[in-house]
C-alpha cells in the first residue's frame, strides 16, 4: 500500500522485497520528513529517529492489531481517531512503559514471552492449539514487508505483559465492593415491559409558516454559521504501471512417456514468464516514479508540468470546486488505505506555507499500481453567505429548532396530564387516549435489547430500569420524536450459576480497575514526559 512514496530513498529495494514475496504491501507515507539517523521525537529525555519511531510505533501498532492484542492497543491509547495521532500515542506510551520496567521491577522472562505467544489466538488452530505454520507465515511473509523481524513480536509481547503487570500493581489499591457489583449485576439483568405513547416532530414542522422577516431576523443572529464551502483548483496527473495481463501456467505432460495426457494447468498458479515480466515492468515503473518524485522535491515543485510530461504522465487541470463536488479522479477513494477517505479529502487538507513544495500533494494510491500527484493552483476561501444565498438553509434550520421547541412543550404538558390521570386511577392507555395519543406495549427489553423499529424508544431500558412498576417515567427525548413510557413490569432474570457469575463479574471489575489505574498513570506520565517533536516539516 503506497499512500506516499516521496522522501524515501529505499523505495526500490522495499518494492523488490514485496515482489519477491509475491505481493505489494507498502505504506511508506509515514516516513515523510523522517530522515534516518536524525532525532525525530524526544520522550522523557531520550531521542528517537524516524525509523525507530515507525518500527516501534506505526508498524508495531499494525502488528499488534494483527496479533489481536486489543487490550494492549487500548492501553496505549491507540483505538480510533486519526491514524497519525494513534501511532504517535502508541509510540510515546510504549516508550514510557519501557522506561518504567526498572522502576517497578517488571521484567517478563523469555519463557513467559514464549508462553504468551503460544497462547495468542492469532496463532491458534480451530481447536485452540498453537499453529507453528501460522507463526512461521507471519515471521517469514509479513514482518519483512513492514520493516520488522521476529524479535519485534517478542518485544511487543513483552511490552504487553509489562502493561498487564503494571496495571495489576497500580490497581492493587483499588478494592472491589462485592455488594455493589452484585447490585449492578442485578440491575443489568432486569427485564422491563412498558407501554409507550409517541409524539412525532413532523406535525409541528408542518404547522410552522415563517415569514421572510422572521427568517431574516433569525439569520441576523447566527449568520456566521452559514458559510460557503472553500474551493480549490489543481493541476494533477495519474501515474500507472503498464503491466502485462496475468495468465495461468501452461499445461505440462504428467508423464514424459505419455505426452498425449498432459497435466491440467493449475488456475491458482501464474505463468512464471509473465510473472517475471510483470515484476520487471513494475520495478522499472517504481524506479522511474521514485526518480521523478525525488527530482520534483529537489526542484521544490517547479516545472511540475514539464517533469510530468517528460515522464509520460498526462497533465490535467480543474476549475475551482468544493470538496463535496469533487469528480473523476479526485473523487476516487484512497486505495488500500488504513485511514480511508477520498483523494479530495487529502487535497483539501494541504496547507500552503512559505515552502513552495507545500503545494504538492503526496503520491496518493488510487488503484493497484496507480498513483495521483497534484499541485494546488488556487483557492477561494470560505465566506459568510448573503441572506439570499442562505435563505433556504436558514428557513430549514429555523423550522427545525422551533418545531422541536413546540414538540417538547407539548410533551411536557401531555406528560403532566397523563401522570395526573394515572395517579387518579385511570389506565395509562385511557389517559394517553384522552391526550390524543396512541399506545403500544414494548418488551420485555433487557440491557442488550435494541429497538425493533423506529417507533420504539432507543433508550427504553436505561430510562426505565430504576422506575417503579405502575409509574410513568420521565420523557424519552429523541431528535425527531418524544416518548412517554409507563412501566408495567420490572423483574430480574436468574442466572444458571449465580455464584460463578458474581465471581466472574467481581474479577472483571478488578480488571477494569487495573486498566483504569494504568490508563491514568500513563496519561499523567505523558503530560510530564516533555515530549518534543523534532525535525518535522
Amino acid at each position: 500500500m503506497i499512500e506516499n512514496i516521496r522522501n524515501y530513498t529505499g523505495l526500490t529495494f522495499v518494492v523488490l522485497v514485496g515482489l519477491f514475496l509475491g505481493f505489494l504491501f507498502l505504506d511508506v507515507g509515514h516516513l515523510k520528513g523522517m530522515g534516518g539517523g536524525k532525532a525525530y521525537i524526544q520522550v522523557e529525555g531520550t531521542n528517537y529517529d524516524g525509523p525507530e519511531f515507525v518500527r516501534l510505533g506505526k508498524s508495531s501498532l499494525e502488528l499488534a492489531y494483527g496479533l489481536q492484542m486489543y487490550e494492549f492497543v487500548s492501553n496505549m491509547g491507540a483505538f480510533g481517531g486519526n491514524e497519525d495521532e494513534t501511532s504517535e500515542s502508541f509510540f510515546i506510551k510504549r516508550m514510557i512503559l519501557r522506561n518504567a520496567k526498572d522502576t517497578f521491577g517488571i521484567h517478563p522472562s523469555e519463557e513467559e514471552i514464549s508462553e504468551a505467544i503460544r497462547t495468542n489466538p492469532a496463532f491458534a488452530t480451530k481447536d485452540g492449539k498453537f499453529d507453528q505454520d501460522k507463526y512461521r507465515y507471519v515471521v517469514q511473509q509479513y514482518l519483512g514487508s513492514k520493516g520488522l523481524a521476529e524479535s519485534d513480536i517478542r518485544e511487543l509481547t513483552a511490552d504487553s505483559l509489562t502493561a498487564k503487570k503494571l496495571g495489576e500493581i497500580l490497581g492493587s489499591g483499588l478494592g472491589v465492593n462485592e455488594k455493589i457489583v452484585a447490585t449492578g449485576s442485578a440491575l443489568r439483568r432486569q427485564q422491563v415491559t412498558a407501554q409507550v405513547a409517541r409524539i412525532e416532530l413532523p406535525p409541528f414542522k408542518e404547522a410552522l409558516k415563517p415569514t421572510d422577516d422572521e427568517i431574516r431576523a433569525y439569520w441576523d443572529t447566527i449568520q456566521d454559521s452559514f458559510r460557503t464551502e472553500p474551493k480549490r483548483k489543481f493541476t494533477y496527473f495519474v501515474a500507472e504501471a503498464k503491466l502485462p495481463e496475468t495468465k495461468p501456467d501452461e499445461a505440462k505432460p504428467a508423464d514424459p512417456a505419455n505426452p498425449e495426457k498432459p497435466e491440467k494447468p493449475d488456475p491458482t498458479k501464474e505463468d512464471p514468464k509473465v510473472l517475471e515480466e510483470r515484476q520487471r515492468k513494475q520495478q522499472e515503473f517504481v524506479e522511474k516514479f521514485d526518480d521523478f518524485l525525488s527530482e520534483l522535491q529537489q526542484k521544490k515543485g517547479a516545472n511540475f508540468e514539464e517533469l510530468a510530461k517528460q515522464n509520460g504522465f498526462e497533465i490535467k487541470t480543474t476549475d475551482l470546486f468544493a470538496a463535496s463536488t469533487a469528480a473523476g479522479d479526485l473523487a476516487l477513494p484512497l486505495h488500500k488505505s488504513s485511514r480511508g477517505g477520498k483523494v479530495s479529502d487529502l487535497l483539501f487538507s494541504l496547507k500552503e506555507t512559505s515552502d513552495p513544495f507545500s503545494k504538492i500533494s503526496d503520491a496518493l494510491q488510487i488503484g493497484d499500481n496507480k498513483w495521483l500527484v497534484a499541485r494546488l493552483d488556487g483557492e477561494e476561501p470560505s465566506r459568510v453567505k448573503t441572506f439570499e444565498e442562505a435563505r433556504d438553509q436558514a428557513r430549514e434550520q429555523f423550522v427545525e429548532e422551533k418545531a422541536r421547541e413546540a414538540m417538547r412543550k407539548s410533551a411536557d404538558e401531555q406528560l403532566k396530564k397523563i401522570r395526573e390521570a394515572v395517579t387518579a386511577g385511570k389506565s395509562f392507555a385511557d389517559a394517553a387516549k384522552e391526550a390524543g395519543l396512541e399506545t403500544k406495549t414494548v418488551g420485555p427489553v433487557t440491557a442488550s435489547t435494541r429497538p425493533s423499529s423506529a417507533s420504539e424508544p432507543q433508550a427504553l431500558f436505561s430510562s426505565t430500569s430504576l422506575v417503579d412498576p405502575g409509574t410513568v417515567a420521565d420523557l424519552l427525548v429523541e431528535p425527531t420524536q418524544i416518548f412517554i413510557a409507563f412501566v408495567e413490569k420490572r423483574e430480574v432474570f436468574k442466572q444458571p450459576d449465580p455464584v460463578a457469575t458474581l465471581k466472574n463479574e467481581v474479577s472483571s471489575a478488578a480488571s477494569m480497575n487495573q486498566r483504569f489505574a494504568l490508563d491514568t498513570w500513563l496519561t499523567e506520565r505523558v503530560e510530564s514526559a516533555k515530549v518534543e517533536r523534532l525535525n518535522r516539516r
